[in-house]
């Protein structure tokens, strides 16, 4: 199902998008129901996290930026994150959330000055 694709790169508005088109297909649909079930849940926790402002790292509002589409906020997290070398930094790369930053030139940037391949 497209809407597991969309979950796991942290599209959650597609995900919703394509979890009930294919929820018309086959209603009732158990993996579409648990879609829409998880992106609200997870666009709910980045949405905390961002209520939580200055309590949490740079790297997590970073997350919860990219993760609500706020792109330009979670780059300018990320630069905050890697200038106050925070520990998890060099989970960049990995993170799920970042997958629709790893095309700009800024996050190219950021992780090439941490040497990351």
């Amino acid at each position: 199902m497209r809407g597991g694709c969309c979950l796991q790169a942290h599209h959650f508005e597609e995900a919703i998008a394509q979890a009930n088109l294919a929820l018309e297909l086959e209603p009732g649909l158990a993996g579409a129901t648990a879609c829409i079930a998880r992106a609200e849940r997870d666009t709910q926790v980045y949405r905390s996290i961002l209520d939580r402002g200055e309590r949490t790292s740079f790297f997590n509002r970073a997350m919860a930026y990219a993760g609500v589409g706020r792109e330009e906020e979670a780059l300018r997290a990320l630069q905050s994150s890697y200038e106050q070398r925070e520990v998890i930094m060099p989970l960049v790369r990995t993170e799920p959330a970042f997958t629709g930053l790893h095309g700009d030139p800024r996050f190219r940037e950021i992780v090439g000055k941490m040497g990351l391949p």
